[in-house]
Protein backbone atom coordinates (compact mmCIF):
# COMPACT_ATOMS: atom_id res chain seq x y z
CA UNK A 1 0.00 0.00 0.00
CA UNK A 2 1.26 3.47 -0.90
CA UNK A 3 1.56 5.83 2.04
CA UNK A 4 1.72 8.74 -0.39
CA UNK A 5 3.59 10.84 2.14
CA UNK A 6 6.01 12.02 -0.53
CA UNK A 7 3.24 12.67 -3.10
CA UNK A 8 2.39 16.28 -2.45
CA UNK A 9 0.26 19.01 -3.95
CA UNK A 10 2.01 21.53 -6.15
CA UNK A 11 2.05 24.44 -3.71
CA UNK A 12 4.42 23.05 -1.04
CA UNK A 13 6.80 21.67 -3.66
CA UNK A 14 7.04 25.01 -5.45
CA UNK A 15 7.27 26.92 -2.17
CA UNK A 16 10.23 24.78 -1.08
CA UNK A 17 11.85 25.23 -4.49
CA UNK A 18 11.50 29.00 -4.32
CA UNK A 19 12.96 29.09 -0.81
CA UNK A 20 15.78 26.75 -1.84
CA UNK A 21 16.51 28.54 -5.10
CA UNK A 22 16.00 25.55 -7.40
CA UNK A 23 13.65 24.55 -10.21
CA UNK A 24 11.24 21.63 -10.23
CA UNK A 25 11.07 19.72 -13.50
CA UNK A 26 7.68 18.86 -14.89
CA UNK A 27 7.54 15.82 -17.13
CA UNK A 28 4.77 14.49 -19.38
CA UNK A 29 5.35 10.76 -19.69
CA UNK A 30 2.61 10.56 -22.35
CA UNK A 31 1.69 7.01 -21.32
CA UNK A 32 1.86 4.87 -18.22
CA UNK A 33 4.93 3.03 -19.54
CA UNK A 34 7.02 6.19 -19.18
CA UNK A 35 6.11 6.98 -15.58
CA UNK A 36 8.77 4.63 -14.17
CA UNK A 37 11.76 6.19 -16.00
CA UNK A 38 10.68 9.69 -14.97
CA UNK A 39 10.45 8.67 -11.30
CA UNK A 40 13.73 6.75 -11.50
CA UNK A 41 15.54 9.80 -12.87
CA UNK A 42 14.17 12.07 -10.15
CA UNK A 43 15.05 9.55 -7.47
CA UNK A 44 18.58 9.05 -8.82
CA UNK A 45 19.17 12.80 -8.87
CA UNK A 46 17.31 13.38 -5.58
CA UNK A 47 15.31 16.04 -7.40
CA UNK A 48 11.64 16.74 -6.71
CA UNK A 49 9.49 16.49 -9.82
CA UNK A 50 6.06 16.84 -11.32
CA UNK A 51 4.49 14.04 -13.37
CA UNK A 52 1.73 15.41 -15.55
CA UNK A 53 -0.64 14.26 -18.25
CA UNK A 54 -3.11 16.17 -20.40
CA UNK A 55 -6.59 15.32 -21.55
CA UNK A 56 -5.30 14.92 -25.12
CA UNK A 57 -2.72 12.34 -24.02
CA UNK A 58 -5.31 10.46 -22.01
CA UNK A 59 -7.52 10.31 -25.08
CA UNK A 60 -4.63 9.40 -27.39
CA UNK A 61 -3.62 6.44 -25.22
CA UNK A 62 -7.21 5.54 -24.34
CA UNK A 63 -6.71 5.64 -20.57
CA UNK A 64 -8.68 7.36 -17.86
CA UNK A 65 -7.25 9.77 -15.31
CA UNK A 66 -7.82 7.07 -12.68
CA UNK A 67 -5.85 4.50 -14.66
CA UNK A 68 -2.97 6.94 -15.07
CA UNK A 69 -3.06 7.84 -11.36
CA UNK A 70 -3.18 4.17 -10.35
CA UNK A 71 -0.12 3.47 -12.50
CA UNK A 72 1.65 6.49 -11.01
CA UNK A 73 0.99 5.42 -7.41
CA UNK A 74 1.93 1.83 -8.21
CA UNK A 75 5.31 2.98 -9.55
CA UNK A 76 5.87 5.28 -6.56
CA UNK A 77 5.31 2.29 -4.28
CA UNK A 78 7.33 -0.25 -6.27
CA UNK A 79 10.29 2.10 -6.65
CA UNK A 80 10.04 3.22 -3.02
CA UNK A 81 10.30 6.83 -4.17
CA UNK A 82 11.43 9.15 -1.40
CA UNK A 83 11.66 12.46 -3.26
CA UNK A 84 8.71 14.87 -3.26
CA UNK A 85 6.56 14.21 -6.34
CA UNK A 86 3.41 15.84 -7.69
CA UNK A 87 0.78 14.22 -9.90
CA UNK A 88 -0.72 16.90 -12.14
CA UNK A 89 -3.61 16.87 -14.61
CA UNK A 90 -2.51 19.39 -17.23
CA UNK A 91 -4.37 21.22 -20.01
CA UNK A 92 -7.77 19.73 -19.32
CA UNK A 93 -10.96 21.63 -20.04
CA UNK A 94 -13.77 19.15 -19.52
CA UNK A 95 -15.13 19.06 -15.99
CA UNK A 96 -16.03 15.36 -16.33
CA UNK A 97 -12.36 14.51 -16.90
CA UNK A 98 -11.24 16.68 -13.99
CA UNK A 99 -13.71 14.99 -11.66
Amino acid sequence: MVTRTNVLSLNPVLTNAERGGYAVGSFSPRSTAMIRPVLQAGQALQSPLIVQISQKELERHQITPSQFADAFYREVEQLKVTIPVVLHLDHTKQFAVIE
